[in-house]
């Protein structure tokens, strides 16, 4: 099941599928290939069967569970939220269900429980802490629902987890440096809740974290945020991070460069200062990387072995000086943004050498010269932005036949001739 991140710069957006990253997935790969669902129960375990409906009463019957069925013959462990293992429930999926009671302490009498997973619903109050009694616990998903008060500061309690997902709540006070504890973690969300206090340097303790959302933290109160300067250096297993809008403040690490697995990097709409790090662009796994719509300055790193990259957007910064020469290797780059900078020069023909290119956005800068008519082979474009620099040239030299371009901004330069996208 694929996770779609999408980022919006000026008048185009591209939506990514990040396969490797769904938390779920990641579970499943590391604790339950070698498990298989009874959903042929031999015989009905009815002392969990009596717990689930007992949870079904305690949340008035929610019509999403109306098939839970205390009928004598309908097995819970083929009730579509259930997954059984040797006849005893193992996980229980209420996403999207409507529930809008909270979490008692007794579903914990669910003894061999590794997965609860209640996102998408209405669930009120503060954070659940009665399933600390829920030993084997592995996977905890309270995304997208009313949660309110802060993390408790022994949510380490959980120690056994994996998965970590608070995101989208509205929690409150300080992340607790308890969250540094749970040195099991592979992913960790908490996106767009209502924290106070710095950023917690303890998470970087997490070594086997592969996803840190951090996401949305910008608003009301919420003061901001700079990571320690040691945070990357035990982050060696991270593949995704995303801290976008999240008021965060100081300057990208060099320290970054430790984060050796790193594919995913979102620091849009932050307020982040200083040069790009040289470390940064010797990321080789790196994908996806969005600097978009930060204070940044200084030129490109001249060195550049990012070559899966396929979207680079260090659009809206303050950047100068010219497009290093290595941005010609990036050969699978789909969306190119620089747009709103200061860099000046030409724009160099390896850029489109992987004819990928799909989002072309280099406008309000100061390039000049003509455009790379590389660009003439690019059949999959379907945005052009190159308005507002010097750019010269005649135009019909550079664009071929382009079916799928849908916009294309040239003004504020000195083209000559006509463009055609059937021609």
């Amino acid at each position: 099941m694929p996770v779609n991140i999408i980022t919006n710069t000026q008048n185009s957006c591209i939506s990514m599928s990040i396969t490797t990253h769904n938390a779920l997935q990641i579970f499943t790969i590391f604790f339950l290939t070698s498990l298989t669902s009874d959903g042929n129960c031999q015989q009905i375990n009815y002392p969990e069967k009596n717990i689930l409906l007992q949870l079904k009463q305690f949340w008035f019957h929610p019509p999403l569970i109306k098939q839970w069925s205390s009928a004598k013959s309908s097995d819970h462990c083929t009730w579509p939220e259930i997954t059984c293992i040797e006849n005893s429930v193992t996980e229980l999926d209420l996403s999207s269900k409507d529930v809008t009671g909270k979490i008692p302490p007794f579903l914990c009498d669910l003894q061999n429980l590794i997965a609860l997973n209640f996102s998408y619903n209405y669930i009120p109050g503060s954070f659940p802490i009665g399933l600390y009694n829920c030993s084997k616990l592995l996977y905890l998903d309270l995304s997208q629902n009313y949660f309110v008060g802060p993390i408790p500061g022994d949510v380490d309690k959980l120690s056994r987890l994996t998965v970590l997902n608070l995101g989208y709540n509205n929690f409150t006070g300080e992340i607790p440096a308890a969250i540094g504890q749970l040195s099991e973690l592979l992913v960790l969300k908490l996106s767009a809740n209502l924290f106070s206090g710095s950023f917690q340097p303890e998470i970087g303790n997490l070594s086997n974290l592969q996803v840190l959302e951090m996401s949305y933290h910008s608003y009301g109160t919420h003061p901001p945020w700079t990571l320690p300067i040691n945070f990357f250096i035990k982050l060696t297993k991270l593949l995704y991070l995303s801290m976008t809008e999240s008021n965060l403040i100081g300057q990208i690490l060099e320290s970054i460069g430790n984060a050796t697995a790193l594919q995913i990097l979102d620091f849009r709409s932050n307020i982040l200062r200083g040069k790009i790090p040289d470390s940064l662009f010797l990321l080789e796994d790196l994908t996806y990387l969005s600097l978009y719509d930060n204070k940044l300055s200084g030129s490109i790193s001249r060195s550049i072995k990012t070559v899966n990259l396929n979207l680079l957007d260090l659009s809206a910064n303050d950047l100068t000086g010219t497009i290093p020469n290595d941005i010609g290797k990036l050969t699978k780059l789909s969306y190119f943004s620089l747009f709103l900078n200061k860099l000046s020069g030409k724009i160099l023909e390896g850029l489109c050498g992987g004819l990928a290119l799909e989002r072309f956005l280099v406008g309000l800068n100061n390039f000049s010269g003509s455009l790379p008519k590389c660009l003439k082979k690019c059949s999959r474009l379907v945005d052009v932005q190159v308005d507002r620099n010097q750019f010269s040239g005649n135009v019909s030299e550079v664009f071929g036949v382009h079916p799928n371009l849908v916009t294309i901004s040239m003004s504020g330069n000195n083209f000559t001739g006509e463009f055609s996208s059937q021609s």
